[in-house]
């Protein structure tokens, strides 16, 4: 006869034993990095749960895409606004009121403010930071607008920098009449500013709404911008706008057709070219330019081999597996940027891993004919046969 697997005395501990072993894992969150996430309902503020003791607040404003005049000027100016207001009297003696620790900085596509404290921040806290962001600012506004209108001319004499400036924001009014302080207070809305939060434990927060900017005097500016340079030299460039992930999904589809293109590229242009991808936030553009002129869209956006394409879809995994392993933060900020649901960073390799090359080419084949596609010619050529009429 055998013996049973567990006698009567071990049974009892067991039983004893179980209940608080259950409610230790559960207070340690799930055992995928040690990471849970919480998101408001409006996705507006996006917190993650860790084994820190401080806390880490993040505010992200996306910069609008400079698809006009005014929104050029808005990309431009708005980040030396905010910092500008951060360094108020009134807004420098209330953070030190905090004990706040922040930094701002900028990209092409966003304004970032990161803020470390050893004190939970709470709703009062957050409706008054928004009071100084959005408070009026002493500024010399005919000073800030041709000082980033001289700017710009100094960095379009580069043949590929006039290049990219063809396609927008285009040809700017001579002269330009313009109010910023209006601009940017259209610009800062509830709606856009997003929040991130690393964090010991869950905050009863919400994304407090943004007050009514007052950015100053509505001044109107007359901006008479330099010509812009001619790009110089033989060259194509093309344009595609992308839409924005909804799911993790879409967002692991187009990390792996940037990298296919990207190869594809290498290997007919002999490294020849030069990519820009933006990715601002509800879209993004992907920007080439090329000497080569015979080549069809439908070329330029494809995948390599087989092989190749196994290898680099192993690389963007073990890519995003280290860089989420050392900066927990970066998967926070991704999911709040494109305002994707609750998911666990394992999901977006396993995504990966998911994608075949079929449903890449596809996918990149169906951009290579949308309606989003532009090709300008630097050449004597006046005629494209394979771009769309403008």
């Amino acid at each position: 006869m055998s013996r049973p697997f567990l006698n009567r005395r071990q049974l009892w501990l067991l039983i004893i034993l179980l209940p608080g072993v259950i409610l230790l894992l559960s207070l340690l969150g799930p055992l995928h990095g040690g990471q849970d996430l919480k998101i408001s309902e409006d996705r507006r503020l996006y917190q993650m749960r860790q084994s820190r003791e401080d806390y880490q607040l993040q505010l992200l404003l996306p910069l609008p895409a400079p698809d006009t005049a005014e929104r050029w000027l808005v990309n431009r100016l708005l980040p030396d606004v905010m910092k500008q207001r951060l360094s108020t009297p009134e807004a420098q003696q209330w953070l030190q009121q905090q004990q706040w620790q922040i930094v701002s900085s900028n990209s092409d596509t966003e304004w970032q403010l990161l803020i470390q404290t050893s004190a939970p921040p709470d709703d009062e806290q957050l409706r008054t930071l928004l009071q100084h962001l959005t408070a009026p600012v002493d500024m010399d506004w005919t000073q800030r607008v041709n000082t980033s209108l001289a700017t710009r001319y100094l960095n379009l004499h580069t043949p590929d920098e006039a290049a990219l400036a063809a396609l927008q924001p285009g040809t700017f009014p001579r002269p330009w009449q313009v109010t910023p302080a209006s601009l940017l207070d259209e610009w800062v809305t509830s709606e856009r500013l997003l929040m991130t939060l690393q964090t010991p434990e869950f905050l009863p927060l919400t994304a407090p709404a943004v007050p009514d900017a007052k950015t100053g005097p509505a001044t109107t500016v007359t901006a008479t911008p330099l010509p812009s340079a001619d790009p110089a030299g033989q060259g194509v460039l093309h344009h595609w706008r992308w839409s924005a992930p909804a799911d993790l999904e879409g967002l692991a589809r187009t990390q792996l057709a940037l990298a296919c293109v990207q190869e594809q590229l290498s290997l007919i242009s002999q490294g020849n070219f030069r990519l820009r991808w933006r990715a601002w936030h509800g879209f993004a553009d992907l920007d080439l330019l090329l000497q080569q002129t015979a080549l069809k869209p439908e070329q330029l956006l494809s995948c390599p081999d087989q092989d190749r394409y196994d290898q680099l879809r192993q690389q963007l995994a073990e890519y995003w597996e280290g860089r989420l392993a050392a900066d927990a933060s970066t998967w926070l900020l991704l999911l709040a940027r494109h305002r994707l649901p609750a998911e666990t960073p394992d999901r977006l390799v396993s995504q990966l891993e998911q994608l075949q090359r079929s449903d890449i080419q596809q996918h990149l084949q169906r951009l290579a004919g949308s309606d989003t596609y532009r090709r300008l010619n630097f050449l004597p050529v006046t005629e494209d046969p394979h771009a769309p009429s403008q």
